[in-house]
């Protein structure tokens, strides 16, 4: 199993907090005050930069308990959230999901963002929304069936994905895409996003690639500052990068926690910069591979 060394130990910290706890840290960042639901579960992809065995076929003492879910969700009683994030490898993988959606409603949640594949999302939408998911957040590699296929390593993987998003729209579901910036799809994500536009009304965010040194070569498969710029547009927002490759896009919050869990750092150029307070600095995995080379102040 790859080492998570580019992992930021507070946020998963935070990602096991309880709500009230969670709540706190997020207005603390500006944030709307939520719950951090994580389920951890076999994910339904073979991903090249991230599918290990931890992640499809993870033991069991990864896999959350009832027990543990109940507890952290029946807290909510006292501490009075209206709004559920839920993320993980793939929660509606996970045995007790449905479940955990019935007890947050019964707990005084009223909607709830959730991080999917959206492959069941065509079956199971109807359901879903009547236990209150009102927003899915789903990562998009291409509006190429083939090329999303490639790095996902599952075929018809895109097709099914669409099918899910088209049937998590016509229930009502706000959607919230991204992509990742790897220099196999780069070149096409100004055309992913006009189609993500075109097809559900909604924009696309771009994230840093997290280093994984056992599935993949960082240096190779990661886009560089210089090339990222290239392609952002209007319908392409960041998220997670350095302010002076761009400003930060408006994405989900589910997602912008997500990639917020990548330590981040600065780099001795970036001292004189004047917008360095109001940066969150560069993934560390970046820094690693090539430095400041591409930084520069504001």
């Amino acid at each position: 199993m790859n080492t998570p060394t580019h992992e930021d130990p507070a946020m998963h910290a935070f990602m096991d907090a309880p709500f009230e706890a969670q709540a706190r840290q997020l207005n603390e960042w500006g944030e709307e005050a939520c719950g951090l639901l994580i389920l951890m579960s076999g994910c339904e992809g073979q991903c090249f930069f991230c599918a290990q065995p931890s992640v499809t076929h993870p033991p069991a003492s990864l896999i959350p308990q009832w027990s543990a879910v109940e507890k952290k969700l029946l807290a909510n009683r006292s501490t009075g959230l209206k709004h559920l994030l839920i993320g993980g490898t793939e929660p509606p993988t996970h045995p007790d999901f449905e479940r955990a959606l019935g007890l947050a409603a019964e707990c005084g949640v009223e909607s709830v963002q959730l991080m999917t594949s959206a492959l069941q999302a065509k079956t199971r939408s109807e359901r879903w929304w009547a236990l209150g998911v009102r927003s899915l957040c789903t990562p998009l590699y291409s509006h190429q069936p083939d090329l999303h296929d490639a790095v996902v390593g599952v075929p018809g993987h895109w097709r099914g994905v669409v099918a899910g998003l088209d049937a998590a729209a016509a229930q009502g579901m706000t959607l919230h895409l991204h992509t990742l910036a790897m220099r196999r799809t780069l070149q096409g994500v100004p055309a992913l996003a006009e189609w993500v536009r075109s097809r559900w009304g909604v924009g696309l965010s771009l994230a840093p690639m997290r280093p994984k040194d056992a599935l993949f070569s960082y240096e190779r498969e990661a886009a560089r500052f210089g090339e990222i710029k290239e392609v952002v547009g209007k319908e392409v927002g960041l998220m997670g990068f350095p302010l002076c490759v761009g400003e930060e896009g408006e994405g989900a919050l589910l997602t912008r926690l997500y990639f917020r869990s990548q330590r981040r750092g600065f780099s001795a150029s970036c001292a004189p910069c004047s917008a360095r307070a109001q940066c969150a600095g560069v993934v560390l995995g970046h820094l690693a591979q090539w430095g400041d080379a591409e930084l520069r102040t504001l």
